[in-house]
């Protein structure tokens, strides 16, 4: 049965919402959730209307829960952007040739990140860290394959180090890779890095018709990426697995979870459906009407990951944080594409989409010999995303999930609409409240009300 979530407040606010259900209802705020058995419903709905007269404390705890919640995404919205993660797009290059690949129209460009520009924005980076006491991150990611351009990569490594230390910061540092590489070059990773992420679609026959080679070297993709994984195992480093759901494999989950968690044996899995880009013009984007299947199928792959205790994640819905979009200006994160300029969108790799698109928020200033941010580009693009579809403004789900993003941008505000990313994290959510709410309550004590955290979607 699907229930209906209604805000408690006018326009949500504060972001209380309720769902009725047969001898009880739920009251939810942002990542928590409020159980009450039905006699008790008329109580704790006036404890939300008048909380200095409440003689409820879940009612206190949730309402406090929802400012919380308001307060932190309201500082989100208007704050300034301060990077403390850098993400480097290293090249647009790869050695797979996948068939749903976001950047793949970039391929014919041959630019490489300078180590000057790595200099001079990790330098942004570690200034801001260190004025907020935080450790520093660094990403190498794609955009292209990072680890074929090896020695800027080691390069780039160990003059960030050096900056951190310098800085005396903490320094996080994290590699997305194909796995397809040497296998001393793999252990050779792993001991430089704290987390490595390996892509990978599933068993062989997914894997290959998804993320073949680019040119048959006598292995097969899915050889390079088991071989990678027991690299990194063998430096004793954690792994997470990054796995792209396509219409294909929708109903196939439960068997990629099971082959990821058997073969490959990661820390976690995270799970994206395929981005719209390339594969919509073949007509393999998802579609609204596909979200339940798609949900459903999760969720049982979600089982069979936790069989062997691994979680099962999707990044679009996470209820243990206030989230919006996957906006970098949102997210603190300064990313370069190869030709060095820094963009707003993650999905953008190269400089001409990324002005383009009005989303380039930085580059090298040739005069000052340094990187420097685009203030009033950053400000106009957060004013411009501040503008939300009518339809996310009662949503339960609204505090924590990535709308459309990354296929239909905020920016394009006339397009939205109310498609399949939204539903499938609307019912990815509402799914992991219920599970909460029947583990909270499973004494069936009609008498108590049961109060708790929701997680996330793992």
């Amino acid at each position: 049965m699907t229930w209906v979530w209604q805000p408690v407040f006018d326009k949500a606010t504060p972001p209380i919402y309720r769902q009725d259900q047969a001898g009880r209802s739920l009251f939810y705020a942002p990542g928590e959730l409020a159980v009450v058995p039905a006699k008790m419903i008329d109580d704790f709905q006036a404890a939300l209307d008048t909380p200095g007269q409440a003689n409820l404390p879940q009612g206190v705890q949730l309402m406090q829960r929802a400012r919380e919640a308001k307060k932190t995404w309201d500082a989100m919205k208007i704050g300034p952007f301060i990077p403390l993660c850098l993400t480097l797009y290293l090249n647009n290059t790869c050695n797979l040739k996948c068939n749903y690949c976001f950047s793949k129209p970039y391929r014919s460009q041959r630019s490489r990140l300078s180590l000057d520009v790595i200099r001079s924005a990790a330098e942004i980076v570690a200034l801001n860290c260190r004025a907020q006491q935080r450790s520093m991150t660094v990403v190498f990611h794609g955009g292209g394959e990072p680890t074929l351009d090896y020695d800027l990569l080691v390069q780039s490594l160990d003059m960030i180090e050096k900056i951190a230390s310098d800085y005396k910061l903490g320094l996080f540092k994290y590699i997305a890779t194909n796995g397809i590489m040497a296998r001393s070059r793999a252990v050779n990773l792993a001991q430089r890095f704290d987390l490595v992420g390996l892509s990978c679609d599933g068993p062989e026959d997914i894997q290959e018709r998804q993320r073949p080679l680019q040119r048959p070297n006598g292995h097969t993709s899915t050889w390079w990426v088991e071989q990678t994984a027991q690299a990194v195992h063998a430096s004793r480093k954690p792994l997470h697995v990054r796995v792209t759901i396509t219409p294909d494999t929708v109903d196939r989950q439960s068997e990629i979870a099971e082959y990821i968690c058997r073969v490959l044996k990661p820390q976690e899995i995270h799970v994206e459906p395929v981005y719209a880009g390339e594969a919509s013009e073949r007509g393999s984007q998802f579609k609204r009407e596909q979200a339940e299947a798609y949900v459903n199928a999760f969720l049982q792959a979600r089982q069979t990951a936790h069989a062997y205790g691994i979680p099962w994640i999707s990044s679009g819905s996470r209820p243990r944080e206030i989230h919006s979009t996957y906006c970098h200006i949102w997210r603190n994160v300064l990313n370069l594409t190869p030709e060095g300029v820094a963009t707003a969108c993650f999905k953008l790799s190269e400089a001409g989409a990324t002005y383009g698109r009005g989303v380039a928020i930085g580059g090298w200033n040739e005069e000052d010999g340094c990187f420097e941010l685009a203030s009033q580009e950053i400000q106009s693009l957060s004013q411009a995303l501040n503008k939300e579809p009518e339809y996310c403004i009662n949503c339960f789900n609204r505090y924590h999930c990535a709308r459309q993003c990354p296929d239909d941008c905020l920016l394009e505000l006339d397009a939205q609409a109310d498609g399949f990313r939204c539903r499938a994290q609307a019912l990815l959510a509402d799914s992991l409240i219920q599970e909460t709410a029947d583990e909270l309550a499973s004494s069936q004590n009609n008498n108590k009300i049961f109060y708790g955290t929701v997680t996330g979607i793992g």
